[in-house]
């Protein structure tokens, strides 16, 4: 039985690509079963692949005098094999109270907290954790009751970032028999006497009653069921990864996407396209729940004026005119900069909003077409117009130009609402003065009155990068 659960371990390795010859793991020991097995079996396969293992211990200060001896049996167990450890204590109620959370959601986080910490400090490629494949059936069970989509329901991920499980295949009977069968104790877990958590009744309470009445191989059924809808999810997470790329403007400030592209995929997709987004805005979907998905589902597919959606995290996704955009806050603060000159600049650098302007006089020889004094980004006008002052600034309220080819003068804030520009970005848009008369609207239109014509002889050139 020990050789036989030992290349089970090891075969479940190979299959997930966990670790490779020389690798350092850092081996997260609470001293109940699960990680004591772990620890050995790794210990076992040392020499084999030159395995460099540091046990990490955390007193979650949270069972006052036991939690204390806990770690004194994890250290004491680490010294007979001769392996470093490191034991620290970290605050979880105060996280709890802090982040507004529940306490096994801050145990949870601080304890991934803490083996990132000696992960990075150790300099190891990996993190080996003791789930098995019971906690696999219960893990299913939990977010089956809680009625979570496929992306819950394909269960403990073998490999996650840095994370390893290689007892993910390994029932608990066979974990128990491997320690008895070496004479290696472990901690009893007191939490999973109390039938107050929802895991802890699945474990003593329905996964027993479904073995009995429904299915004596339920966990068998259900962690192959978890490898499956795993299988299905990374298909179309990748299928919703290509939609979020092919809908991202590159050239927008922060993250900007075409509302048209989003709201051409498949419905189906839609959710994970959203959580993809928000992924990228807030950096996890941690507090996100159905009803934000379902917000910003609704929000993609509207039509009219603009909405806006808030997200835990101080996250605000609005839609507007044909974008949707995710900021850290709420798009009403104003950018407010002007530079002036005297004589014409080869360049003028707008550090506010991350954009230079250029400015090159060159002679007109007629092979620039009439059209491309409107060609966006890189123009054109009549360098006889450019009387200076030079003055380049954010718009104001009240400013009008003439835009290209019509007669009288448009508010700007006309012009822009005209052309569709959210009002998320109207600040960042450059105005060109020439003598205090709107000569470009930069990236968008001249005025007409800058326009070349032909008794244009010397023409300037200016283009925004």
């Amino acid at each position: 039985m020990t050789e036989q659960l030992v290349k089970k371990v090891l075969a479940t390795m190979q299959r997930y690509g966990m670790i490779a010859r020389g690798d350092h793991l850092v081996v997260g020991v609470s001293g109940g079963a699960d990680s004591m097995c772990l620890l050995q079996v790794l210990y076992a396969l040392r020499d084999h692949w030159a395995l460099r293992l540091t046990v990490a211990h955390l007193d979650h200060l949270l069972r006052g005098e036991q939690s204390h001896r806990d770690a004194e049996f994890v250290h004491a167990r680490a010294e007979q094999l001769g392996l470093p450890c490191i034991i620290e204590q970290r605050d979880v109620r105060m996280y709890q109270t802090r982040h507004g959370m529940s306490l096994q959601e801050a145990a949870r986080e601080v304890r991934y907290s803490f083996l990132m910490d000696v992960l990075r400090r150790c300099n190891a490629q990996r993190i080996a954790l003791g789930h098995h494949a019971d906690d696999q059936a219960e893990t299913l069970l939990m977010r089956l009751l809680r009625g979570a989509g496929l992306t819950g329901l394909t269960g403990i991920p073998p490999v996650r970032d840095r994370i390893i499980r290689p007892l993910l295949e390994v029932r608990r009977a066979e974990i128990e028999q491997f320690l008895a069968q070496h004479g290696i104790a472990f901690l009893a877990d007191t939490s999973v006497y109390e039938q107050y958590y929802m895991r802890n009744k699945i474990r003593h309470q329905l996964l027993p009653l479904l073995q009995r009445q429904y299915n004596p191989q339920i966990v068998t059924a259900l962690a192959r069921t978890a490898q499956t809808l795993r299988q299905d999810e990374q298909l179309l997470e990748k299928r919703a990864a290509d939609a979020v790329a092919e809908a991202r403007l590159p050239d927008a400030d922060g993250l900007v996407y075409d509302l048209a592209v989003l709201q051409a995929s498949e419905p189906s997709l839609r959710p994970r396209i959203v959580r993809q987004m928000i992924r990228a805005a807030k950096g996890d979907t941690r507090r996100i729940t159905f009803r934000h998905i379902d917000a910003l589902c609704r929000l993609m597919d509207g039509h009219g004026r603009s909405q806006t959606v808030q997200l835990p995290g101080g996250i605000w996704c609005r839609r507007e005119y044909d974008r949707l955009s995710f900021t850290r806050q709420p798009s009403t603060a104003t950018c407010s900069y002007e530079y002036c000159f005297a004589s014409l600049p080869e360049r003028v650098a707008l550090r506010e909003i991350g954009k230079t302007i250029f400015f090159e006089i060159v002679e007109n020889t007629g092979e620039v077409p009439q059209h491309e004094a409107d060609s966006g980004a890189s123009v054109v006008i009549d360098y006889a117009a450019a009387q200076m002052p030079l003055t380049v600034r954010a718009w104001l309220p009240g400013d009008r130009f003439v835009p290209l080819g019509m007669q009288g003068t448009k508010k700007l804030q006309d012009f822009f609402t005209d052309r569709k520009v959210p009002r998320s970005i109207r600040q960042s848009i450059p105005i060109v003065l020439f003598n205090n008369r709107i000569a470009w609207v930069a990236g968008h239109q001249i005025d007409d009155r800058f326009k070349i014509s032909a008794a244009t002889t010397m023409l300037l050139a200016m283009r925004i990068a």
